[in-house]
């Protein structure tokens, strides 16, 4: 009872975290969202914006106020970039083994190219006026429309590798017991297991009973209970979790009869 209360407790803890946490998160892609916006949306203006208006000295305010406004979004949009990256993907150790994080860095490099355009447009803003701004200013904003594109095909895919896999499916005996195993996919994590029994001569009566459980001996890791329910006669389906790769020992306790129990034993490889 105690250690049901626990565990209660700690998945109420964890669910009031996980619920606190995510206005965070939706502030933090709404900051990332708007700054965007600002940014493409002020060089759109100033490219469309007339020679004539650019050429006159009031141009020179409106031009510096967008100047300004980009210098805050840019370090707002590589910021909030990073918390996402960090949360989606886990870090940045793997970024390069998705074709996720593949297209992140493509972008992350063309961001750049904006950043350093956006500087020689300043320098211009400065030293030569408004006017002189349109060839960059339509540059950069080129470069933004193919951001946006690898941003809506970053969609489209998984911001982590996927697991190895290897499907487990063995026929174990023991007793006169035969025991057919199958478990699905194969990988460190939550796994589906499928198990029917064949009782001793080969008979069709229906065994008493079957418990299952998984150990990993070569780093210690104690027996863990497999989760059975009966789909028919002999058969029983669950779930299995390895929380680590490396070679697991399935036992099987299968009781033939009420009084009388035969163990049948496996490894099975996760890599």
């Amino acid at each position: 009872f105690f250690f049901q209360a626990e565990d209660g407790i700690r998945d109420k803890l964890v669910t009031g975290v996980q619920t606190c946490a995510l206005p965070i998160w939706v502030a933090i892609d709404a900051a990332h969202m708007a700054a965007i916006i600002v940014w493409l949306g002020g060089l759109f203006a100033l490219w469309l914006a007339p020679n004539c208006w650019l050429a006159e000295p009031e141009a020179v305010r409106p031009a510096n106020r967008f100047s300004f406004a980009a210098s805050v979004c840019v370090p707002v949009i590589v910021g909030t970039g990073l918390l996402q990256t960090w949360k989606l993907a886990g870090g940045l150790d793997d970024v390069t083994a998705t074709a996720w994080g593949r297209m992140l860095l493509a972008k992350t490099m063309l961001v750049v190219a904006m950043v350093a355009l956006g500087a020689i447009s300043r320098w211009l803003l400065e030293h030569e006026g408004a006017e002189h701004l349109r060839r960059t200013v339509l540059t950069e904003a080129i470069i933004g429309i193919l951001v946006i594109g690898l941003a809506a095909g970053i969609v489209s895919q998984s911001p982590r590798p996927s697991l190895p896999s290897q499907s487990y499916s063995q026929q174990l005996a023991s007793g006169g017991v035969i025991a057919s195993v199958t478990i699905s996919p194969g990988h460190v994590g939550s796994n589906e297991i499928h198990v029917i029994i064949t009782p001793p001569g080969g008979s069709i009566a229906p065994v008493a009973s079957l418990v299952g459980r998984v150990t990993l001996p070569a780093a210690s890791i104690p027996a863990s209970p497999i989760t059975l329910k009966k789909e028919g006669p002999n058969h029983y389906s669950g779930s299995i979790t390895f929380p680590r790769k490396g070679d697991w020992t399935l036992e099987l306790i299968v009781g033939v009869t009420e009084s009388s129990n035969v163990q049948v034993k496996g490894t099975v490889h996760i890599p």
